[in-house]
């Protein structure tokens, strides 16, 4: 059904160097603990279980909703979960893994058409919509801008306005 949605699209920077330096079963428990650490946060910040998440290999996509269609609550709980992703997430993979990995968070909000969708015989839960798309999209950027900072740890936020206006204008980001 048609929902007002706020997707997140984060990736790792340089998964192919861990696949070079890391044996198979190493990098399959390194991702494992990574998201466990993420899955349990996500639950936490979003006890009502409202979000679709999904991932592949060094890549997450999250899609925030609201059963009501309360586009305010959508957007705070899914910048509670970024903000958390960026600081909190990220010390706590830093100190429990031992591992400096730096990703980078790509966030959009719009409309889009969520549910049980794909070919006949591999149905799966997601979306289609534009805000998916440009979430990814806001990743690459977020990319690009690390390759300017190459040093910086700490994941690089990259939003669409509608985000970017709630989040100056609440107190998410304030901490931080």
């Amino acid at each position: 059904e048609e929902r007002f949605t706020v997707c997140l699209s984060s990736d790792w920077r340089n998964y192919q160097k861990f696949t070079e330096n890391i044996d198979d079963s190493s990098l399959s428990n390194l991702i494992e603990k990574f998201y466990d650490i993420i899955f349990d946060k996500l639950e936490e910040y979003v006890p009502d279980g409202q979000y679709y998440a999904d991932w592949t290999a060094d890549e997450l996509f999250v899609v925030f909703y609201d059963d009501n269609n309360n586009n305010k609550e959508v957007i705070e709980k899914s910048l509670r979960f970024v903000n958390s992703l960026s600081t909190e997430i990220y010390m706590k993979i830093y100190s429990e893994l031992n591992i400096d990995l730096k990703y980078d968070i790509g966030i959009c909000s719009g409309p889009g058409f969520l549910g049980l969708q794909g070919p006949k015989k591999f149905k799966k839960t997601t979306i289609t919509g534009k805000s998916a798309g440009i979430a990814k999209r806001l990743e690459s950027e977020a990319k690009n801008l690390r390759e300017d900072a190459p040093s910086r740890s700490f994941p690089i936020i990259v939003m669409n306005d509608e985000l970017y206006q709630s989040a100056k204008h609440s107190n998410v980001f304030s901490k931080h």
